[in-house]
């Protein structure tokens, strides 16, 4: 809400925070990172998102393309997930080329922690 954005923004502009019902502020010293899967810029001109507050938070943008994308990472994903949940549960399965081909060829909604959940659930 965009109360909650002014509040915010004051935080990083003066480095300080006021306890709920107090009237001395703190100093404190923070970073920030933050993440979104929404486009802030469509939203500062749709006025849902404090353009001030938008410029503070975009210093250093990352933007990573969704799984669907990155089709050499899905199979990095795979092995590692495959590992992670074999040590887990001590079992050794495996998956074959055909279900990673599979895998591989899924659009992945969830991101990463839907690849992630899937694997754990084939072991």
């Amino acid at each position: 809400p965009l109360n909650l954005q002014a509040k915010l923004l004051g935080v990083l502009q003066e480095n300080a925070v006021r306890k709920v019902g107090s009237t001395e502020e703190k100093k404190v010293d923070v970073r920030v990172i933050a993440a979104t899967n929404k486009n802030l810029q469509e939203l500062v001109e749709q006025k849902l998102f404090r353009e001030d507050l938008f410029y503070r938070l975009n210093v250093v943008p990352l933007t990573i393309p969704p799984l669907r994308d990155r089709e050499k990472d899905i199979h990095i994903l795979i092995d590692h997930f495959l590992f992670k949940y074999n040590t887990k549960y001590h079992l050794r399965k495996e998956i074959n080329d055909e279900v990673k081909q599979e895998l591989i060829q899924y659009k992945w909604p969830g991101n990463i922690r839907e690849l992630e959940n899937t694997i754990e659930r084939i072991v």
